[in-house]
């Protein structure tokens, strides 16, 4: 059975002569040529997979081509959050594929700045009290994630490009496109507001899921309700989700829930429906990666998703 189909649109730099992880590097290009796209190989798994690189200029024909000749199953758009690496970042893309049965298109931005190896070395413990070496993962972390707000800043107008080039091959392909932006990949969307009206860019997508988004709760309707498309606009909400309790840290220096996906809602703006995961079952230990959810561990779950990204 053919596989679905993995797209990479990207502003990291380029490692031309590699084919796997380590062809995308985890800093922002530093070439005039800002996006560069590549493809996940047929027959690739994410325990074992091949990337093809789109010859520099050709990456609007590619996605045109791709949309257009391809399977007819469903498009999902998927800018990822914080601390990804491409290995990472792939991972999470095979998952989406195989668990919704779509083609997966994404915006790939640098939000960790290390490798294996270095994130492998930073949980060597260097001293032997606990509270101590709990404090300087804690330190470590909230480093990391300042690194990566930067450059979600630096990234906001490609992915402003990225989504018109998406725009242009879903015009002549005519596919149904949905939306997924994760943690903090809300923050690079909500940044790219500032570089176009957020009711053109984004006025092709079906349906829109801001999920455990990342970005301030307070005044969020100011740019969230200028999200124009054909159908939904989901905000999803956890407010016992880990991850952005780290967020709540960096942000206020307690952990008071203010991030957009961690503050229950108690009404409606605009058009935006919030719904509301917070003591959900099985839903994984952090609760951050709701969207994950397989049938298995809460069908309920899986079936709401399914109905929005994967249809």
């Amino acid at each position: 059975m053919e596989q679905n189909i993995i797209l990479l649109v990207t502003n990291r730099g380029v490692r031309p002569n590699r084919t796997g992880a380590t062809l995308f590097k985890n800093k922002i290009t530093k070439s005039d040529h800002r996006l560069r796209c590549a493809y996940v190989d047929p027959g690739s798994n994410k325990n074992k997979y091949k990337l093809s690189l789109v010859s520099e200029g050709d990456e609007r024909q590619k996605l045109v081509d791709a949309m257009s000749n391809g399977n007819n199953k469903p498009w999902l758009f998927f800018v990822h959050g914080n601390n990804q690496t491409l290995d990472k970042n792939l991972e999470k893309c095979f998952k989406l594929r195989d668990l919704y049965d779509v083609n997966v298109l994404e915006f790939s931005w640098p939000s960790a700045h290390h490798g294996k190896i270095r994130a492998v070395i930073k949980y060597i413990p260097r001293q032997p009290v606990v509270g101590k070496y709990v404090s300087r993962q804690l330190k470590n972390k909230l480093k990391q994630y300042g690194k990566a707000r930067i450059s979600a800043e630096d990234s906001a107008s490609d992915l402003v490009k990225t989504l018109d080039l998406v725009r242009d091959a879903q015009k002549e392909s005519k596919r149904k496109v949905n939306f997924v932006s994760h943690s903090l990949g809300n923050y690079v969307l909500e940044n790219s507001h500032a570089h176009t009206s957020l009711s053109e860019s984004m006025a092709f997508f079906n349906n829109v899921v801001l999920h455990q988004a990342d970005v301030d709760d307070i005044d969020h309707a100011s740019w969230v309700c200028e999200i124009k498309n054909t159908g939904r606009v989901v905000v999803t909400v956890n407010e016992k989700d880990k991850a952005l309790e780290i967020s709540n840290i960096y942000h206020n220096k307690t952990l008071k829930n203010s991030r957009l996906g961690n503050v229950k809602k108690e009404s409606d703006n605009c058009s935006i429906e919030y719904k509301d995961f917070t003591g959900a079952k099985n839903i994984g230990f952090g609760g951050h990666t709701i969207f994950l959810t397989t049938p298995g561990e809460n069908a309920q779950i899986y079936d709401y998703f399914k109905t929005i990204i994967g249809e």
